[in-house]
């Protein structure tokens, strides 16, 4: 045990507030952000603690906009990657067009938001943050996919793990957004924008699609 006299002048103490989103938002779209109307906030929440004239600085972690939550994907897809290699896959990519595809109105949930006295000011968040990409969503559905597909293929028993190569592509000719608005009309692409192929690794120009379609539930 040390012992001795420790000084709070080196101290630094982190403090975390849990906000709710229309109080963060309202912030957020504020032009000039001061620090009265930051502690402001805090001390309406902690109302009887007074803490907002101790703080001297906040860092807010923001809501998630489509594009952050994009980057959690391909994140969740680097991982789920590693997470796989030499149980279901030597190597599995995905082209650059999945993370977007994975992260709009047809997996996750948004919220817009708009400006109280500028309404053409509007803000799209994410309503469950990156939570929503694992829990119950397109990682949850895409692993059941592989599951089914990679694990349980029954033409390639012969292709060992270490031989594998499992990708998943994106095959339309439109761009994730513009398919979603798209197929949401009038959906002439019957086999869907995906597709998920294996082939061995010193082979990748021939591959055998395991399956190809629209990813849901």
């Amino acid at each position: 045990m040390v012992r001795g006299v420790w000084s709070s002048r080196m101290s630094l103490l982190f403090l975390v507030s849990f906000m709710p989103l229309k109080n963060i938002t309202h912030l957020i779209m504020i032009k000039t952000q001061t620090p009265t109307q930051v502690r402001t906030a805090l001390d309406n929440q902690w109302e009887r603690l007074r803490f907002g004239k101790m703080i001297e600085r906040v860092v807010p972690f923001l809501p998630l906009t489509p594009t952050h939550i994009s980057k959690v994907v391909r994140l969740k897809l680097n991982q789920l990657s590693e997470s796989l290699k030499g149980r279901l896959w030597k190597k599995f990519t995905f082209s650059d067009e999945i993370p977007t595809y994975l992260s709009l109105r047809t997996f996750i949930q948004y919220e817009m938001h708009s400006h109280s006295t500028d309404t053409s000011r509007k803000h799209i968040y994410a309503k469950y943050g990156a939570r929503s990409v694992i829990v119950g969503g397109p990682i949850s559905l895409l692993k059941t996919l592989l599951s089914r597909q990679v694990q349980f293929r029954s033409t390639l028993k012969d292709l060992p793990v270490i031989d594998t190569h499992v990708k998943l592509e994106w095959v339309s000719h439109l761009s994730p957004t513009m398919f979603e608005r798209h197929s949401s009309s009038n959906n002439d692409e019957d086999d869907g924008p995906l597709q998920l192929s294996i082939c061995k690794i010193s082979e990748a120009s021939d591959c055998t699609v395991l399956w190809r379609g629209i990813l849901d539930d």
